[in-house]
């Protein structure tokens, strides 16, 4: 058997790992960041975290029989899978996947964060009933476009410094990867809006 047969699965695993590595660590250090900077807020004592996050539960619960619509829940949960997507046609996505992971992961933080810190025990359960059921499926969308981002974009910039075109990039594999994780997103906006008014009867009973 060719050794190098054996060599290239080894080698995307190991490329795997890298690409899965550089989207999970930004994410993470944008979670941890985010964590701290809603306490700072939050110790200011200014009240206006406070006002803010009241402001969005009282509105999300007065909604209840409109809801937000399926179009305003799929681009909520699909501008950043999406632009995972778009930067990974790019060596730019060396970056701009790595940015945007870290800003996913201090948005995400740092409201579960205010809502504890408003709320107490009660918050995690709210914030997760009107903001983190979307998330369920559009976070591992992201990083799954991410990962295949990572490894497009680490392969059009090696093909322009050794002044190749950029052909055979995009796999089949990235295809059906993007596709799936898109999708799945699409699929699951469109549950999240009819599970709507269960949600919003939910996080009521929380607050009462």
């Amino acid at each position: 058997m060719d050794m190098r047969e054996i060599r290239q699965p080894r080698e995307q695993i190991r490329s795997a790992w890298g690409a899965a590595a550089l989207v999970a660590a930004p994410f993470l250090l944008g979670g941890l960041l985010g964590i701290f900077a809603c306490q700072g807020a939050a110790a200011g004592g200014s009240g206006a975290l406070a006002d803010y996050i009241g402001a969005y539960v009282q509105a999300s619960l007065e909604g209840e029989s409109a809801g937000p619509g399926f179009l305003f829940l799929l681009w909520e949960n699909l501008r950043y899978p999406l632009a995972a997507l778009i930067l990974g046609f790019t060596a730019l996505g060396l970056v701009g996947l790595p940015a945007l992971l870290f800003l996913r992961g201090f948005l995400a933080a740092f409201a579960l964060t205010a809502f504890t810190a408003v709320y107490g025990a009660v918050g995690p359960p709210l914030g997760f009933l009107l903001m983190g059921v979307s998330d369920l499926v559009s976070i591992p969308a992201l990083f799954l476009l991410g990962v295949e981002g990572m490894g497009t974009a680490g392969q059009m910039l090696t093909c322009l410094t050794q002044g190749r075109r950029p052909a055979g990039v995009f796999s089949p594999q990235h295809w059906i990867c993007s596709a799936g994780a898109i999708g799945a997103v699409m699929l699951w906006s469109g549950a999240v809006s009819l599970m709507h008014p269960v949600l919003i009867s939910l996080a009521a009973k929380l607050v009462t």
